[in-house]
This record gives C-alpha cells, structure tokens and sequence, in this order.
C-alpha cells in the first residue's frame, strides 16, 4: 500500500511539475501581465502520515512548496501559484488514478463506480466507510451546526473541528480499529480477504472510438459547457476509462492529447481566461446545434397576422411604447425565431397577454413552455396561453404511443418563457419541431439573469440581436430601479452603494448572526403584511442555506407562537426528518401530475394530523395527501435557492449573501422584492480569514472597517459573470482539426490511446 502511496504521489507532483513549476516577474494588474520564468522544478518538502488527526487510517502525504523557483537563468522568481491552484484537481485525479492501478496490479482490488476521480475500494461496506471517516463527519457536523457552503467554509469547519495530533504509535491503533470493526458485525480478516484479489490483474481498455463517442457526445464534456481544455479531458477519462487500469501521469496527458486529434473535436482560437490556460476545444456536434438555431432566427417561414389585427392586439391602455412596439413585431414579423428581452420587472408577461389575443384573433394556436412546470403554470395563469414544461412539451411531440399528437399544428406559435435558462440541445430539439410546422418560437427572457445548466448560451447570443424593453415596473422605489440597472450592466460599486446607503445591507460578525438578523426582519415583514405567508421570502445560493434557514424561520415562528404545534414528522430519503404544523408554508419539491401538483408551488397546511396533511397552494386549490407522499415532494417553503425563485415576483425579498453570489445570481435575487430586498452577510461569509477569534466587543470596533470590506468583496464577486458563451463565439478553426492517417486506426488498443509502454 505505502509503495502504490508514493508512486502515486510521485506522478501527480511530476504532472504539477511539467505544468506549474515556473515562476512570475515583473508586475501584473492594471493591464499588466508577469514574465512566466521556466524553472528547474519546486523547492519542497513532503511528509507522509499514516492516520488522520482523528487516528482513522489514513495514508496520506503534505507537500509544502515554497513559495521561489530557481529560473534557468539562476535566478529566483515567485511560484506562479495561481497555475498551481489551476492544476490541482487534475494532478488529485492522477493521484487516484495511478494509486487504483498500482493497487488493482498488486493486490487484485476491484473498484466502484468513479465520480469526479475518485472511487472506493469494492468489497468494503459502507458503514465501515463511513464509521472510519470521522474527520468528514466532525466538518460536516460543524458546517450543519454553521450553515456553511463552499470552499471557505469547508476549510474554516476543518480547522475549528481539528483535534490536537495524539501522535499514537501504529500497534495500538491497529487493535484499536479492529476492535472498531468487530463492533460493526464484521471480522478484519474477513473484510480483508473481501477486498482483495476479487478480479483480473489488468483492466482491458475500451474501444478508443467508443470513448471519444462518450467524451465528445452529447451527454459527455460539452453536456454542460461550451468548451473544454486539456485538464478537463484528463480529468474526464479518469472518469470512464476501467478504474484500477495501470496509467502514468505522462500516459494520461499523451490519452487526453491523443483525444485531442479526434475528428470530432474542434479547437477554438480564442484563448480562455489567459494564454497560461492552454488551448480551449469544442465539439462539431455542438458547434452543429448551434449553427442550426442561430440559421433558423434569420429564416422566414411563419406567417404573420395582418397589420390591422397587430395594432388592435397591441392598443392595450396598460402597455408602454416599447411594449407595444414589440407586441406588433412578435405578430408582424414572419421569422421563425423571435425574442423578447428585458431586465426583470419590464412587463414581459404583460405584452404576451396582448400578443395572445392577436394571435387568437387570427386563428395562429399558441403553446408556452418553460424548464420548471411550475414557470410554465405561472405563464399560463398571466397569459392564458396553455403552457407545460419543455420535457413535457417534446415528450408530447415525440410519444411513439400517441401518433395523434405528434408534431405541432400548422403555424403553432411556441412561446419559451425564462428562456436564458434553456441549453442550445433543448432549444434546437423545439426550434426544429417549430420548424417542421412553419411555426414562430418565442424566447422570453434576460440574458443578464441566471444562465443555462446545460450547455448554452443560444439565447444571450439571439438577444444581442434583439430590441431590449428597458422601463422597470416591478421596483417600487426610483433608486432601486437605478441600483439593478448599475448592477445588470456591470456597474457594481454604484450598486452596492445604493444599497449600503439605502441601509439595505446588514452585515453581521458571523453567519449565525447574519441568519439571525434575517430571521428577525421575516418576522418583522410578516406581521407587518397581517401574516401574509407568501409575501416575503428567504433567498440563499446553496441548499444548504436553504434547509438552515427554513429551519430557524420555521423555530422563530412558532416561538411567537404563529404555527400550531408539529403534528407530521415525515424521514425523507435524504435521512432529514421535517416536522410540519397546521399553518406551515411549504413548497413542492417534485411534480406530480396526477394531482396536479407542481415542483416549485407554494403552498400553506391548512390542516395535519400525523396521517394526512391538506394544503391550499397560492393559485387557491386545495389538495389532501397522505404524510408519506411528503417524504418526496414536500418541504419548507420560507426559503429558497436563487435558481428556485427566478420568475418569481414578491413584496419583500431578504437575501442571504455568501461567497457563492455572482453577478447573475445577485442580479436575480435582488430583484424579486417590489417593495424592497435586502442582503444579510457577514465576515464569516465574506471574509473568514477575518472573522477567527473576532469576539464582539472587538467586530464592534472593527465594524466600520468590516463595512468597507464587505463591500469591497460583494463587489468584487458580484462582477463574476457566469454566462454561458457559445461555442461558436469562442472562434472554432475548423483547419486546425487534424484528421488521423489511416494506419493509426490500425494500430493497438493501447497505441490508439496514445498509452504505449
């Protein structure tokens, strides 16, 4: 094991080393960049342990790198440690990749499934797994108990819940964890002789040509982005070649390299965050998709009512001109791809209320569809035009048992609403149905609010296209209007500033008081509405978040006793227990159709008992369901995530802010309220490294400069843009694609990988 140890340590600090061990001079920034100085390597030391601090097993080795490298020139220059930073999950997945073939090669160790490099040891029950795994438990723990997420509140969990080093001597421990197992049921010998020699030696390799299907298809790297670099193909075969397969470092990059040259992948000439980051490639299949739909909004092939009809639709009292304006153009203009962009709160919906009646005038039948079914709800109850999710809308038009329904009518007008959110293969499946029926599409959306999950970026890109509505109705208070503006163009600092000389930021010393004050000020809204349930609501970025939050507003809540005491206590299939009281807000986390039940509607229990719990949602139908049916499709609804609540419009808007906001998800978040939205964060959240030991007599002292430094770091995250970027915009060179030679598709296996030994 210690010998499999080193040689993969030793791989992935030789990968770290042909990639990041170089060093920086000069001055950077104000558009600046280093001169990158090549290096004779890292200065380092490295140490190995046996056991974590909690004394469980485990082989595991630091490196601590100083921070100089001597150039070639004898000179000494700065680590390039962003590059390092870059690397390292790559050289982690090598790290694990190389440690399950040496393993498997000497021992016979057979491997589940790999997730993002990493795999457990087949054989091993889990409750093994998770008994020897106290250090994660003890994070975890405090990251429940703090509410944290992400990278930074996971290194400040593990450096409270550290324990001091025991410095046990090996013997002992051994019988101590065998003593351990024996108490979980399971013999060591036995657990042992399980986990090895289970299976063949050597994996076999896979078919080259299947694999590069499987990376460069649909549901492979450009699943959920555009573009791709050399780490991510790496990374990717690490993934789906047969864990405990013999690799090196260098034989994975010459794999990933070999990848490369498929015909199917195609390199891009724009360059990604910097020259440092190496090439970027996509993929011809997607690059395909995209010039499909981007050829079919220059094709004219609807036909549009006539002008008479148009400007009747669009003679609506409440509209403005640029509404108006772009009612006449949605039934005027035969192309096949239309848009209708906006900030949110510009009355988007409204003007397809009116586009509606003109296409109903002339007999065009309208379809709407979003990505959540609940989205589409809310199209149908504002516009009247009968709306579904898009899965459900491209199962309806392809179920091979209803050859009645296939296809769309003749003319069909299918209006996409929050379509920043849909990825291009989506889109291209509807663009094309829409096609083959001579028909209009209609993408609703802002190309400034949260981006796709699946590749996209087709709609950002029709958009620039596209006349914008600019009046913002929803806002009820000038500035604030102004303050979204700045913050959707990119004007961050005018934003935040509004909002700090608005007092609409709070900024507490921890994230349990930043979750305090929000609960209070909830409490405060909610009595000020006479207890409206759905006209204030919690928003964060992580679920985590989410369930914290819901919980403390729920207890706050029925401290002041404004719910009924719990009644239904359902054990959901993430092993949470929810307990759930007459009064309770809650939301629906799945559909179901049959009772007309959608992910993502609000509703309040009107009644419970510990069999059956009846709600009223807040379109006003009323629905009983067992208790058991809430185990997988109910929870607390006083919070949600930001992705959750885009579309949603309400009166007050109170906004967790952590490390996780960007420019996009702040935008939305700080955008649902009419009346007002308000941030609550802290130097936990923003800035734990300024947070540790900061007792309260201290933060009083220290708010003022806490105030400008919280500012400074909303600022610089909500700048992040996270938009999706087309393929095709990133400038894809179809002649640097290299086309193999015949005699290497004759060669090995292993040859075709790029992995001769």
């Amino acid at each position: 094991m210690l010998t499999a140890h080193e040689r993969a340590v030793s791989e992935a600090l030789a990968y770290l080393g042909r990639h990041t061990a170089h060093g920086l001079r000069g001055h950077q920034g104000d558009g600046q960049r280093c001169t990158r100085i090549d290096s004779e390597g890292f200065v380092g030391a490295a140490f190995t342990h046996r056991t974590s601090r909690a004394d469980d097993p485990q082989l595991h080795t630091h490196l601590v790198i100083a921070n100089a490298v001597r150039g070639r020139d004898g000179k000494w220059s700065a680590v390039d440690s962003r590059a390092v930073h870059r690397h390292a999950r790559t050289a982690g997945c090598i790290y694990q990749a190389v440690l399950r073939g040496e393993l498997t090669r000497e021992l016979g160790i057979e491997w589940g499934p790999v997730r993002r490099g990493v795999a457990e040891i087949a054989g091993i029950p889990r409750t093994v797994l998770r008994h020897f795994s106290t250090r994660r438990q003890a994070i975890e723990a405090e990251l429940d108990k703090t509410a944290g997420s992400g990278r930074r509140a996971a290194q400040r969990a593990a450096y409270v819940t550290r324990p001091a080093k025991t410095h046990t001597r090996e013997a002992p421990l051994r019988e101590r964890w065998a003593a351990r197992v024996r108490a979980l049921g399971h013999d060591p010998a036995d657990l042992i002789d399980a986990a090895l020699f289970r299976g063949e030696r050597e994996p076999t390799l896979p078919d080259a040509q299947v694999t590069a299907a499987e990376l460069f298809g649909p549901s492979g790297l450009t699943a959920q982005q555009t573009s791709f670099d050399r780490r991510d193909v790496i990374q990717a075969l690490i993934d789906v070649l047969p864990a405990g397969i013999t690799l090196t470092g260098r034989q994975l990059e010459g794999a990933a390299g070999r990848m490369l040259r498929e015909p199917d992948v195609v390199p891009l000439l724009r360059p990604a965050a910097g020259a440092e980051d190496g090439p970027r490639y996509s993929t011809a299949d997607l690059l395909a998709t995209e010039k499909f739909v981007l050829g079919l909004a220059d094709e004219p092939c609807f036909v549009p009512v006539g002008d008479t009809t148009a400007a009747r639709a669009a003679n609506v009292a409440t509209l403005s001109p640029d509404q108006r304006r772009v009612v006449r153009q949605l039934l005027t203009s035969p192309a096949t791809i239309d848009v209708v962009a906006g900030p949110a709160g510009t009355g988007k919906t409204a003007l397809l209320r009116a586009a509606k009646n003109g296409w109903d005038d002339s007999g065009t039948p309208v379809v709407g569809c979003a990505l959540a079914a609940v989205t589409a709800r809310r199209l149908e109850a504002a516009t009247g035009i009968p709306a579904s999710s898009i899965t459900r809308l491209l199962g309806d038009l392809t179920d091979p048992d209803r050859p009645e329904s296939r296809g769309l009518a003749r003319g069909t007008v299918v209006v996409v609403d929050e379509a920043s959110m849909v990825g291009t293969r989506d889109m291209a499946t509807l663009a094309r149905h829409v096609h083959d029926a001579g028909g209009k599409l209609v993408l609703v959306g802002d190309p400034a609010q949260l981006p796709e999950i699946e590749a996209g970026g087709v709609f950002a890109a029709l958009a620039e296209r596209a006349e914008h509505l600019t009046d913002n109705r929803r806002q009820a208070h000038a500035w604030e209007r102004q303050a979204l503006h700045d913050l959707r163009a990119g004007n961050v600092t005018a934003a935040i500033d509004a909002y700090l000389s608005h007092d609409r930021i709070t900024i507490a010393r921890t994230a349990q008081e930043a979750r305090a004050d929000l609960v209070r000020s909830y409490l405060t809204h909610r009595s000020i509405i006479d207890g409206d349930p759905y006209d204030t609501v919690a928003l964060a970025s992580t679920r985590r978040d989410v369930d914290a939050l819901n919980t403390e507003i729920r207890a706050a809540l029925q401290r002041e006793g404004r719910l009924g005491p719990d009644i239904a206590t359902v054990h959901r299939r993430d092993q949470d227990v929810r307990h759930y009281a007459t009064g309770d807000l809650v939301v629906i986390t799945a559909n179901d159709y049959r009772r007309g039940l959608l992910n993502g509607t609000r509703a309040v229990l009107e009644n419970t008992t510990p069999d059956e719990l009846t709600l009223r949602t807040d379109a006003g139908d009323v629905a009983t369901v067992p208790t058991s049916w809430a185990a997988n499709y109910l929870d607390h609804g006083y919070a949600f995530t930001v992705h959750k609540a885009q579309g949603l419009t309400t009166r007050q808007a109170l906004v967790y802010g952590t490390a996780a906001l960007d420019q996009q998800s702040g935008y939305v978040a700080l955008s649902r309220g009419r009346t007002a939205n308000h941030l609550y964060t802290s130097i936990d959240n923003l800035l734990p490294e300024r947070s540790d030991d900061l007792d309260v007599p201290r933060f009083r002292l220290f708010r003022d400069t806490a105030r400008d430094s919280i500012a400074d770091d909303l600022k610089d995250r909500l700048v992040r843009d996270s938009r999706q970027h087309l393929a095709a915009q990133q400038q894809p060179d179809p002649y640097l694609q290299r086309a193999l030679p015949d005699e290497l598709r004759q060669r090995s296996r292993a040859d075709d990988y790029g992995l001769s030994r």
